[in-house]
């Protein structure tokens, strides 16, 4: 479990880099997002990329993502969503409007689709950790090069 604060950690496969885990603690997006402000504001002058763990739920209710995403889009940050669009649990996949809409609204940002299919295959879901880690280590790869 990764805890407010904690100090940046590495992982040997992605090499050097640090970067703090943000996971979504609160059912309200309001509180998600003061949530992610405070710990990206305590790491905000140190050369750590944040991984920001959460459901794309649109719409209007408490746990719609849009002020998150509006957030992201005017940080200045370098954004890069990762979106993996299959379920563990059924068969559920993304809609391809659904996805539509969310490359519109995901302004200032990098769209990465994992559309990999992993519905209760461990061989699969270990495929797709191969795909996220290969995804992560070519944006960070890239973003030494800004240095």
């Amino acid at each position: 479990m990764f805890f407010p604060f904690k100090q940046p950690i590495k992982a040997a496969s992605f090499g050097e880099d640090q970067f703090v885990i943000i996971f979504s603690r609160y059912h309200n997006s309001d509180d998600n997002l003061m949530h992610i402000k405070t710990i990206i504001e305590f790491h905000r002058e140190s050369e750590t990329s944040f991984f920001v763990v959460m459901n794309l739920v649109p719409g209007n209710s408490v746990r719609d993502v849009q002020s998150i995403l509006e957030y992201f889009s005017q940080s200045g940050f370098e954004i890069h969503y990762l979106v993996l669009s299959s379920s563990w649990y059924d068969k559920k996949m993304i809609s391809a409007a659904d996805m539509e809409l969310f490359e519109e609204t995901a302004e200032n940002a990098t769209v990465h689709l994992l559309d990999r299919v992993v519905t209760k295959s461990s061989q699969r879901f270990n495929e797709r950790i191969e795909e996220v880690k290969d995804t992560v280590v070519k944006v960070l790869k890239k973003k030494r090069g800004y240095f």
